[in-house]
């Protein structure tokens, strides 16, 4: 169950109010696909890659996928670049009191099916990851597409409503599925498994210096008073201006995965 510091752990929103909102089948669709790939594949020196973290958990369990797996379920993730994520909510399009649920969730799921082996960067995978997101069974898709799968993963939360519904529908939604999801998201990815190398650490855990590095290549006219501020300020604000920079680049749906990780 999420408390209210997880669900909207900043107050940018307060619940009574974003609960008689309206979210867009449209809106939420092209969000959760950006929502996806970035936790997927995570961001240059902003949000540690899945593959990363996934190495870092068989470490962890010395190779057991299985405890690996359950380590991923069981972390907590409510301090992962929380703020930096709740930022981004003027361009997905999404409140905060959804948008942060609903990128935890991915997140645990991506990196299970990560730690069994399964390439985030197939299109079958990803849609499976939906799926367990929405607590469905993979039977339900014997051949997941990922457009299929949105849809799916919209229905559920929308508990059937077509083109919108309230905010609290779906944030109701996302509390149910965070209380059954963990057997269920291990039934997904345990077929199918393969063994991998976990030698490697890949990207590192990113901190405040990357975060300004980063701001620094996104030649944006914000660097010369925003790295100022930042050096005075806190990681919050850091974070925030990142997300200006780098907000409408995130959502550019028509840039692959290895475009989006390519274009700092």
């Amino acid at each position: 169950m999420f408390d209210a510091a997880e669900v909207d752990p900043f107050a940018l929103e307060r619940t009574c109010e974003s609960d008689s909102l309206e979210l867009a089948q449209e809106v939420f669709l092209h969000a959760t696909q950006a929502l996806l790939l970035l936790a997927a594949n995570g961001y240059p020196r902003a949000v540690r890659s899945t593959a990363a973290r996934r190495n870092a958990e068989l470490r962890r369990a010395r190779g057991d996928q299985e405890a690996a797996a359950q380590l991923a379920l069981e972390e907590d993730t409510t301090e992962e670049v929380k703020e930096f994520l709740l930022r981004l909510v003027p361009y997905f399009g999404l409140p905060a009191a959804v948008v942060y649920p609903l990128w935890k969730l991915l997140r645990k799921i991506c990196l299970v099916a990560s730690i069994f082996g399964h390439d985030l960067q197939q299109e079958a995978v990803q849609a499976a990851v939906l799926l367990a997101a929405g607590g469905l069974h993979s039977a339900e898709a014997a051949q997941p597409r990922l457009e299929k799968a949105l849809q799916a993963l919209w229905k559920r939360l929308a508990r059937g409503a077509v083109r919108a519904v309230p905010v609290g529908t779906v944030l109701g939604a996302l509390v149910d599925l965070q209380g059954q999801a963990g057997e269920l998201i291990l039934a997904h990815f345990r077929k199918g498994s393969k063994q991998q190398d976990y030698s490697a650490p890949l990207d590192p855990e990113p901190t405040l210096a990357d975060f300004l590095q980063m701001l620094q290549q996104t030649g944006r006219s914000q660097q010369k008073w925003s790295l100022h501020v930042c050096s005075v300020l806190s990681l919050d604000l850091a974070a925030w201006l990142i997300v200006s920079a780098l907000g409408p680049i995130l959502l550019n749906f028509e840039m692959g995965p290895n475009t989006l990780l390519s274009s700092l």
